[in-house]
This record gives structure tokens, C-alpha cells and sequence, in this order.
């Protein structure tokens, strides 16, 4: 039944986006950057707001799968490691390397063709998000693209992308534990010293950044402490889901500008809570001052990034300054007018050009190696 019941899923977002191919010239400054963008998202609007986690979940292959075919098509050997509870740490280059950036996936919620060029009609899914599904294929390029050519700029660099346990199959701090583990685990086992990692992620990864941070800094009662010789040496949170209610002035602001509608985010926290109370870990936005007092013995420098088009812009910049206040090494970067993690976003849509904010990407984690 639920099989059947996309059927007029896609009916529906099919119809927003033929509706919207004819209004869209008329958008203004309220809608996407692009006209092949502001008819994407609008048919993504609708489908987010009306499909059920079994869908998504019945739409999206895992992490693991979409990793082998990914080490496939680039012509690389796998090499994974396996946490102690089962999940999965994905390398994205020579794991020897001096260097190591540990990655967290989050609302790489597009895939298509990327064959195609971007301006073309083609065929645009959903794939999740909100710690409810598997790194997209795309999302695992754009992170094999990104330390490929951090290599190519003379650093000795290497990713690991964690595969972590999605909702409601696993819940808080089911993800926070895994991070913890991983990042253990390349210190440990892998021989890599605090100072020569970066930790990142998007979205609901830029999320669990942040509740690795915290934990870090105040360890969580639940999970094994970790302690560290040094500090990381940076963190970068790309578009962080720091807030789960869609109360922010943004989320009205950018309604038409943005792919993420309310009833997607809700629905994702609730499965991503599974009933647990907010927290500071969880949900960083609610963190007092104190909160992040020593942060700087925990990593050496943060990049918050955000879209100015997106609907959890106003959060973002909250956390940035509450971040700022307590380690004055945070770097807050508002690109104007872009939505939700869009760099990313462009490179699963079919964008042959390098975006904007993945060039930042390289230059700012470059210039830490």
C-alpha cells in the first residue's frame, strides 16, 4: 500500500512543478536562484510535505550499497571499517594519508541523471533526509569530488563517511555514539593525532558536528567519553539543523526560495527523537552561553555555513553567534539569496560548473591542511 500510495505522491508534485514552470517567471526575489531550481523545489515542496517515512525509506538504497557503486564507477578499492555495533566508517581516498576529514551526511535530498545537462527537464527524486535515510549516491560524489581535489591542490587528505544508523531504526543518540566511535577509532586504530582531523557535516550532519562537540566538551551519560590530546583541528557545519521547529521568521521568509517544507521536518525529528526529551546535544539552538565555554580545547577553528535563501537561515545564524561568543576562531558565512545546503545540491542536479560554495569549501578546509 504504500508502494501504491507514491502514485499520487509524484501525481501531485508533478502537477506543483508544471504549475510552477508557468508562474515561476513571475517568482521575483521570492523564489530559487534559478528557474530549473524554483520548479525542482516546488515539486520537492509538495512531494516532502506528503510522502510517509516508509516511502522514503522504500525509495533509497543504503549508504553502504551506494558506496561499493560509487568505489565502481570511480575505479577505487572499498576499504570500510566496521564499528563495533555494526555500522560502517566509508574511506573516500588513501586512508595513509596524513590528514583526515570525518564526514557526516544529512538532507541530500535530490538525485538525477547528473548526465544530463542541468537546464534540462529530467528526472528529479527525493532521497531523504533528517537522519531518516542513506547517503544519496550523489552526496558520496560531491564528497569524493571534494577530497579529490584537496589532494589535486598538494594536500595529503583523506574522507571517511560515516554510515551511520538511520531513523527510527535507530534514535538518539543512537548517531552520536557512532560519531563518537568513528572518531575514536581513527585516533586510536588508525594512528591519527586530534590536530590533524576535521569533523563536518550537512544539515542534520552538521547536527550530530555539533552533538559530537558537545560531547566532547560534556560528556554525555549515556556514551563512552572520549578524550582528546589536542583539539581538532577545525569543524565545518554546512547548513546545521540546529532547530526542529519551523518557528523561525525564515521558514515564512523562504518558503518559496527553499525545498524544505515543515511537515518533512517534523516528521524526521520525531523519528530522529523517538520520543526523547530536547537537549543540548540534540538540539544545539537551546544551549546556553555556558554551554560552549572551552570549545577551543576541543576544536581549533568552526566554518558555519548557510544559505540566505534557505528556511533554516535564522537558526544558523543564532548557533553561529552563540559559537562565536564562546571561541572567537568561528567563521560565519551567509551566501546571499542560495537555499538549503545548495552547493551540494547543484552537483546532484547535473551543474557541470563548480559552485560557489564548494569552492569556499576547498579554499577554507585547504587552507587547515
Amino acid at each position: 500500500m504504500d508502494k501504491i500510495g507514491m502514485i499520487p505522491v509524484m501525481f501531485r508534485a508533478l502537477l506543483t512543478a508544471v504549475g510552477r514552470m508557468i508562474t515561476s517567471p513571475l517568482r521575483g526575489d521570492t523564489g530559487a536562484t534559478t528557474y530549473f531550481k524554483d520548479v525542482a523545489y516546488a515539486a520537492l515542496r509538495t512531494q516532502l510535505a506528503r510522502i510517509s517515512l516508509a516511502q522514503e525509506h522504500y525509495m533509497n538504497p543504503s549508504t553502504d550499497e551506494n558506496y561499493l557503486e560509487l568505489a565502481k564507477s570511480k575505479g577505487f578499492q572499498p576499504d570500510s571499517i566496521v564499528l563495533s555495533d555494526g555500522s560502517k566508517g566509508h574511506w573516500l581516498g588513501n586512508k595513509g594519508a596524513e590528514k583526515v576529514i570525518v564526514y557526516f551526511h544529512g538532507m541530500c535530498i535530490l538525485e538525477q541523471d547528473t548526465t544530463r545537462d542541468a537546464e534540462a527537464d529530467g528526472d528529479v527524486r527525493t532521497k531523504g533526509g533528517g537522519y531518516v535515510h542513506k547517503a544519496s549516491p550523489g552526496h558520496l560524489t560531491w564528497a569524493f569530488e571534494l577530497n579529490q581535489s584537496l589532494n589535486k591542490a598538494g594536500h595529503s587528505t583523506s574522507l571517511v563517511f560515516l554510515a551511520y544508523t538511520t531513523a527510527p531504526g535507530g534514535q538518539y543518540p543512537t548517531q552520536m555514539t557512532q560519531a563518537t566511535e568513528l572518531l575514536r577509532h581513527i585516533i586510536e586504530k588508525e594512528g591519527k593525532k586530534p590536530s590533524d582531523i576535521i569533523i563536518g557535516g550537512d544539515s542534520a550532519g552538521g547536527n550530530l558536528t555539533l552533538a559530537l562537540m558537545s560531547h566532547l566538551l560534556h560528556p554525555h551519560r549515556k556514551l563512552p567519553k572520549l578524550e582528546l590530546s589536542k583539539p581538532l583541528r577545525a569543524a565545518v557545519l554546512i547548513s546545521p539543523w540546529v532547530r526542529f521547529a519551523t518557528t523561525d521568521d525564515s521558514a515564512r521568509r523562504n518558503a518559496n526560495s527553499d525545498m524544505l517544507p515543515p511537515a518533512a521536518a517534523q516528521r524526521w525529528s520525531e523519528a530522529f527523537l523517538g520520543g526523547a526529551r530536547l537537549d543540548e546535544y540534540n538540539q544545539p539552538i537551546i544551549a546556553d552561553d555556558d554551554w560552549f565555554k572551552g570549545l577551543e580545547n576541543v576544536v581549533s577553528e568552526i566554518l558555519v555555513w548557510g544559505g540566505g535563501g534557505e528556511v533554516l537561515i535564522d537558526s544558523i545564524v543564532e548557533i553561529a553567534k552563540k559559537l562565536q561568543k564562546a571561541h572567537p576562531k568561528t567563521e560565519l558565512v551567509v551566501q546571499p539569496k542560495v537555499g538549503h545546503e545548495e552547493f551540494i545540491i547543484d552537483t546532484l542536479l547535473g551543474y557541470k560548473e563548480k559552485a560557489e560554495g564548494t569552492v569556499l569549501m576547498e579554499n577554507w578546509i585547504g587552507a587547515r591542511l
